[in-house]
């Protein structure tokens, strides 16, 4: 395995009194921060489940591409946060996981040690398919950060919206190139019209032209 390097810790605290005494209100990223580390109300009992909703967030935008509704902690159960149609392709085990990360009372949030040993996390959940998934994972990226403003854009909208498998992110492959091929057509015919528009004008004004030369001829002004 890659070696893993944690750094910036300029707002860390030690477990102490003295240390979350001093974790005041909105200290911090707010996208990432628990309920109670927001309103200033963190208990030193549980101090360390404030860092499990971060993980949490992090999770929730590794699954769906963005951060929490931001009144999540005010919407009720977090279960039926989960049923909203973007996370479709999560699995039951992921959503299991991530709901009990963001779960707004810090005495229910999983500790670190029970989220490591949650099934979604151990060895044994890592089937062929998902490992053939993370090896795929890196190029994924690559490819989407490559790619196109438009098609990032079109693929983070589908994504947002409710997820996508595979056969559903191939007919948005699909659609996307039926898409393009209408721009194009848009655009010749733009190409085309433009053209139609300068060969007309250029007509008339060599028409005028003739007939105002013709005029002053008449009049033996020419």
């Amino acid at each position: 395995m890659s070696p893993l390097k944690l750094i910036d810790f300029g707002l860390s605290r030690r477990l102490s009194y003295e240390g979350v005494a001093r974790l005041t209100p909105k200290m911090g990223t707010a996208e990432y921060m628990s309920p109670e580390a927001f309103n200033g109300q963190i208990d030193l009992a549980f101090a360390d489940r404030s860092d499990m909703w971060s993980l949490g967030v992090i999770l929730h935008v590794m699954f769906v591409g963005h951060f929490p509704s931001p009144n999540l902690a005010e919407e009720g159960a977090v279960e039926d946060y989960l049923q909203m149609p973007f996370f479709g392709g999560i699995s039951d085990l992921g959503l299991d996981l991530l709901g009990k990360l963001l779960e707004k009372e810090p005495g229910k949030r999983l500790t670190a040690s029970a989220a490591l040993a949650h099934p979604w996390l151990a060895q044994e959940a890592l089937s062929a398919p998902v490992l053939h998934f993370a090896q795929k994972l890196p190029a994924s990226v690559r490819s989407f950060a490559q790619a196109p403003g438009f098609r990032r854009l079109a693929f983070a909208a589908v994504v947002k919206q409710g997820g996508v498998s595979g056969g559903s992110l191939s007919l948005v492959r699909l659609l996307y190139q039926d898409l393009a091929l209408v721009v194009v057509f848009v655009v010749v015919v733009l190409v085309v019209v433009v053209v139609v528009i300068v060969v007309v004008v250029s007509f008339v004004v060599v028409v005028v032209v003739v007939f105002v030369v013709v005029a002053l001829s008449g009049l033996g002004l020419v």
